[in-house]
């Protein structure tokens, strides 16, 4: 039985991973480091600014101090700002399904984003008070792939709402990536992928993919968890 939603936000609510290319880019060749899209698409797209810096750093045999660490994620966060004030775009199909289910199934969001990205977002677009429990990077010590995440956001969503009593197999997922499906998958969740990022072949571990959320009905829902 369905009981509560958990979204991922970069991809699925906000159309946010070109920015998150770019400033990551920036920030990396400024170090000397230089990676491509299909790269960053490839292996650090579903981590958080902290795996994803040093993943790379690693990856290029170069020191990855912490305190080096956290300079690099200050640094892309300015970078970063300038897209939100720019209005970052959101995908409309996913703002309707988000209305069309708050109400009905607590919802949460579980993100390798930093807070105050994601709260920009969802205050510009009218969504914060939906999402009154946010995972978001600065609560998880494992990223996606990992399922750590996914894994808080039950705990919070029984916290949070008396007699919920959800187990993670009545979650359900919805992610972009293949990292984000696989991070859903181990927590124990159902995992819709959205093909907002990456084609469906690439997301073929997920429980469903679909084109675009306004394709999730009540029916598609109710087919998952009967």
């Amino acid at each position: 039985m369905l009981k509560a939603i958990v979204f991922d936000f970069d991809g699925v609510i906000a159309n946010s991973e070109p920015a998150h290319f770019v400033t990551f880019q920036k920030v990396l060749s400024e170090e000397g480091v230089s990676i491509s899209q299909v790269d960053y698409f490839k292996k650090y797209l579903a981590m958080d600014d902290r795996g994803a810096f040093t993943t790379a750093l690693t990856d290029f045999g170069r020191l990855t101090d912490p305190v080096y660490i956290s300079e690099l994620i200050f640094r892309k966060s300015c970078y970063f700002e300038r897209y939100l004030k720019e209005e970052m775009s959101v995908y409309p199909e996913t703002i309707a399904f988000i209305h069309s289910i708050k109400g009905r199934f607590p919802l949460a969001i579980n993100s390798g984003a930093l807070r105050p990205e994601i709260d920009a977002v969802l205050t510009r677009v009218g969504l914060k008070e939906v999402f009154p429990l946010i995972i978001s990077a600065e609560n998880i010590t494992r990223c996606k792939p990992y399922p750590e995440g996914y894994l808080k956001a039950l705990t919070g969503l029984n916290q949070a709402h008396s007699g919920l009593n959800a187990n993670a197999s009545d979650c359900l997922a919805i992610e972009d990536s293949v990292g984000g499906i696989k991070s859903a998958i181990t927590a124990g969740m159902k995992c819709v992928a959205v093909t907002n990022t990456y084609p469906k072949e690439a997301l073929k571990e997920a429980t469903m993919t679909v084109s675009s959320l306004s394709d999730l009905t009540d029916s598609c829902l109710a087919e998952l968890f009967s």
